[in-house]
């Protein structure tokens, strides 16, 4: 699932990925 910050860094949802990697 991928984080809500996804709205705030719509282009860092990438990077997000590796924190959340669910």
């Amino acid at each position: 699932m991928f984080p809500m910050r996804r709205k705030s860094r719509g282009r860092d949802w990438k990077s997000t990925r590796k924190y959340q990697d669910g």
